[in-house]
């Protein structure tokens, strides 16, 4: 349970005070191997999710020997040098992939739910998230744009 909590990114547990069947997960989450409890908050008891001591990420590079490189990045972007090759598995799916400027080609994924792209070289990787909504959202932020603009500078008129 521990290693499906680290391949979908989830960091950190937390276990709110006096929430019903309180006693019972902590005492089951003290005893699961991979997790550091971290202690008890104003918000309740803290553990970590570190399945043999690596820390979860949401981007990583699995190599054929099973030596896990986390790949960090923001919620929409990756950029940087990965010293690794093997395949690169995501926690989610809606990214398109790039070392070097090359596009990475897309792999059925050993879980079968996250995505998941042949790295066959280290270098620079590019990832960028291209979900279907993001065109018709800037689309509607730049309306909205022009009509917030537009009744200020009406408003501003009519003084």
């Amino acid at each position: 349970t521990v290693a499906t909590l680290a391949a979908h990114d989830i960091d950190t547990i937390l276990v709110p005070l006096g929430a019903s069947g309180s006693q019972a997960l902590t005492s089951g989450l003290d005893r699961a191997s991979g997790l550091e409890k971290v202690g008890d908050t104003n918000s309740g008891t803290v553990w970590r999710v570190r399945p043999g001591g690596v820390t979860p990420s949401r981007a990583r590079v699995e190599s054929a020997s099973g030596v896990t490189t986390p790949v960090g990045g923001s919620q929409l972007s990756v950029s940087g040098d990965v010293d690794a090759s093997g395949t690169l598995i995501l926690a989610d799916s809606g990214w398109r992939a790039f070392v070097d400027g090359t596009a990475l080609v897309a792999t059925e994924a050993a879980d079968g739910w996250s995505q998941a792209f042949e790295m066959p070289t280290a270098g620079h990787l590019t990832l960028t998230y291209s979900a279907w909504w993001i065109i018709p959202w800037r689309i509607a932020s730049g309306v909205c744009l022009v009509v917030a603009a537009a009744s200020a500078l009406s408003a501003w008129r009519k003084r």
